[in-house]
C-alpha cells in the first residue's frame, strides 16, 4: 500500500521527482518486473513441491498465501503495463516497445497458469501449459501485423493526443519521426500511405520522395529470381502505385 503512489503515480510523479525520467520510470518497471517473477515462481514452485499434504488446513494455508503472493506480483505486473503505456503515448509505439508489452503479458499469463494448475492440484500441467501460453502469444503478435501496428499507432498519436486518463499531462500532439516510419517492413506501408496527406508537410514530402524512389527501385528490378518474391513487399508496392499520382504532389 505504501508503493501503490511510487506504482501507479504516472506522469505526475515524473514530473515532481528530481532526474526521473520517462525512459528510467518504465526500465525500473520493468527490470522490476522481471525481478519478481523470477523470485516467486520458482520459489512458489520449490514450496509446492516441499509441501506435506497430510491436512487440508495445511493446504489450504499454503494456496491461500501463495495466491496473496501471486495477486501482488499482478500488481507489479499493472504497475509495468502502466508505465509502458505512459510511455508509448508520450513518446509513440516502437518494435522494442511493443514486444516488451507482449512479454510482460506473457509473464503475466504464466502467473495466471501458476494459480490454475499449481494452486489447484494439477502441479504437472504447469509447464506444458505455459509453453503453450507462449506459442500462443507468438502466433498471436504475428497475426496482428506488429509493423503495420506500430505504424498506425504513430499515426495517430502525431494526428491527435489521446484524452487525459491522469497518466498523460501534455495533450498536445507528438511528432512524427518520418526515418523511423520509413526503417520498419512493408507491411507498414500501406497504413502509412493511408494516413499520408494528414501529417505534417515536412514529413510527407520526405515519405513520398522515399516511397517514390522505392517503387522505382521495385520497378527496375521486376524481373528478378521469382524465389526472392515477398507477398508483403508486393501489397506495398501495389498501394504505392495506387498512390503515385498523390505521392508526386507530395514530393514536390
Amino acid at each position: 500500500a505504501v508503493q501503490l503512489r511510487y506504482l501507479f503515480g504516472g506522469a505526475s510523479l515524473i514530473e515532481i521527482t528530481p532526474g526521473l525520467s520517462y525512459a528510467e520510470y518504465v526500465h525500473k518497471g520493468f527490470f522490476e518486473l522481471n525481478t519478481v517473477v523470477a523470485l516467486v515462481l520458482p520459489m512458489l514452485l520449490m514450496a509446492d513441491s516441499m509441501l506435506i499434504r497430510k491436512s487440508k488446513m495445511g493446504q489450504y494455508t499454503f494456496r491461500l498465501l501463495a495466491g496473496t503472493q501471486i495477486a501482488l506480483v499482478l500488481v507489479i505486473l499493472g504497475s509495468a503495463l502502466m508505465r509502458m503505456g505512459l510511455y508509448q503515448a508520450e513518446f509513440g509505439q516502437s518494435e522494442l516497445r511493443l514486444y516488451v508489452t507482449v512479454f510482460m503479458g506473457w509473464l503475466g499469463s504464466v502467473c495466471a497458469i501458476f494459480a490454475a494448475t499449481v494452486l489447484s492440484g494439477n502441479r504437472p500441467r504447469f509447464a506444458f501449459a505455459s509453453y503453450l501460453s507462449g506459442v500462443a502469444i507468438l502466433l498471436g503478435i504475428n497475426l496482428a501485423n506488429p509493423d503495420a501496428l506500430i505504424q498506425s499507432t504513430n499515426v495517430a498519436l502525431s494526428k491527435l493526443r489521446p484524452q487525459d486518463i491522469g497518466l498523460v499531462l501534455n495533450q498536445a500532439p507528438k511528432p512524427f519521426d518520418a526515418a523511423y516510419a520509413l526503417s520498419l517492413s512493408s507491411d507498414a506501408i500501406p497504413p502509412l500511405l493511408d494516413a499520408i496527406e494528414e501529417l505534417p508537410k515536412a514529413d510527407s514530402k520526405i515519405i513520398a520522395k522515399a516511397l517514390l524512389e522505392r517503387q522505382a527501385s521495385a520497378e527496375s528490378n521486376k524481373g528478378s529470381d521469382w524465389r526472392l518474391f515477398n507477398l508483403s513487399r508486393k501489397i506495398a508496392n501495389d498501394a504505392i502505385k495506387a498512390h503515385k499520382n498523390q505521392l508526386t504532389v507530395l514530393a514536390n
